[in-house]
């Protein structure tokens, strides 16, 4: 990680490290913070609004033929990579929105304050804990239980330029 480089920098320089002796006499000393969504809004959910963003986006212009360069598809990766630069692009992508992002940023500053003041372990309820992370975080007697639904129909994501145009064909 501290070898390869990104736009130039090292992948290493962009990543939230222990200072001012945090972590200090530790096996974690001077290494990047851990496997924890909380700690990083990409990872807590504004991918996932992208990722949802993107299969809305397939939906949505799935009538459309192969060759319609509006068309946002996942039949091969190349297609697959095309319609997430779009969603993503920095000018005219829409997912994650500017709003969600500074709100997750935000969130996350609150989240360190709160780990910190419970002596840095895991959190119940801070971060989207999925697959292997919830397993891990919850120990070995955690599964069965209640299942929670959502009460409330997630809203739309908003619709890319290339797919407001296919809603009026």
């Amino acid at each position: 990680m501290k070898n390869t480089s990104f736009e130039g920098r090292p992948v290493w320089s962009y990543y939230i490290k222990p200072e001012l002796g945090c972590n200090e006499g530790t096996g974690f000393d001077h290494c990047a913070t851990g496997n924890t969504p909380e700690g990083n809004p990409l990872d807590c959910s504004t991918f996932a609004d992208a990722k949802y963003s993107v299969r809305y986006h397939i939906g949505a212009t799935r009538k459309l033929l192969e060759e319609d360069p509006r068309k946002f598809s996942s039949s091969t990766l190349k297609r697959l990579l095309h319609a997430w630069q779009r969603i993503w692009d920095p000018v005219s992508g829409i997912a994650p929105s500017g709003p969600r992002i500074l709100h997750d940023c935000r969130q996350m500053v609150k989240n360190y304050a709160t780990i910190y003041e419970h002596d840095g372990v895991i959190v119940p309820g801070l971060g989207d804990r999925n697959g292997r992370r919830a397993a891990t975080s919850k120990g070995l007697n955690a599964w069965g239980g209640a299942r929670v639904k959502r009460s409330t129909a997630r809203a739309l994501p908003p619709l890319h330029a290339d797919a407001l145009t296919v809603r009026y064909d």
